[in-house]
């Protein structure tokens, strides 16, 4: 009679873990784009952060060499491939496990799992100082701190070292942005060079914006050209 009870509570328990367990499933672009991957305690050479486009591109949240092109759904569904522009490819596994939550594997290695978050668009009242920009170290940096503030309805304003500037931003999806013409006033001083570089970069090549906690990542296309630091963090 003992026997067959604890044979019972075994059955119970297992048919309970069975049913807390999802079966594998083919992912789709919806299950792993608008997502932030960032690897965990990883041991390979992939330590960025990133983010995969529904268009094919591949988001960097780092200032790295911005050699990752494209990337697909593996052929049986359940992977997916990274790819550089030499079409060297890293390779990610995928389970969807308690919950639907989807973890993911680089190279099938246990110690090099991902975890994803929803990527957090741009806030209106968000204040961002800029800290990089892409191919500008021959310019003399400003004294004052370049910055760009997301305005409420659309529009976008900041100091670009020499003058203050203003114009209308849209956020078309997550991180597909677009930004300019932009007008400025009319003060001289020594930094023009670095600010016309700025208001070009800003307002003619931007059209990704990819915020990662309190940064936010400017893209022309796939090619990281702006990186701005969140000034008000507690803006809601």
């Amino acid at each position: 009679m003992i026997l067959k009870r604890i044979m019972l509570a075994g059955i119970v328990l297992l048919s309970f873990m069975t049913g807390c367990m999802e079966e594998p499933r083919k992912i789709t672009p919806e299950d792993i784009c608008n997502i932030i991957w960032t690897p965990v305690n990883s041991q390979s050479a992939w330590r960025l952060p990133f983010c995969l486009r529904s268009n094919g591109g591949v988001l960097l949240a780092g200032l790295a060499e911005n050699t990752i092109a494209t990337w697909a759904i593996d052929g049986d569904g359940y992977g997916f491939t990274v790819y550089d522009v030499n079409g060297n490819g890293w390779h990610f596994n995928t389970e969807f496990m308690e919950n639907g939550v989807l973890k993911v594997y680089f190279n099938g290695m246990a110690n090099d799992i991902l975890t994803g978050k929803a990527v957090d668009p741009i806030k209106p009242g968000s204040r961002y100082v800029c800290y990089y920009i892409y191919d500008s170290g021959q310019l003399k940096l400003p004294e004052e701190e370049v910055y760009v503030f997301f305005d409420y309805d659309n529009r976008i304003r900041g100091f670009s070292g020499v003058n203050n500037f203003f114009g209308q931003y849209e956020l078309k999806t997550l991180y597909s942005i677009d930004i300019g013409p932009l007008a400025t006033t009319r003060r001289g001083g020594a930094y023009l060079d670095y600010e016309r570089y700025f208001l070009k970069m800003l307002g003619e090549e931007i059209n990704t914006a990819l915020k990662y906690n309190d940064e936010l990542y400017l893209y022309n296309d796939s090619n990281l050209r702006m990186v701005l630091e969140l000034a008000n963090p507690d803006v809601d």
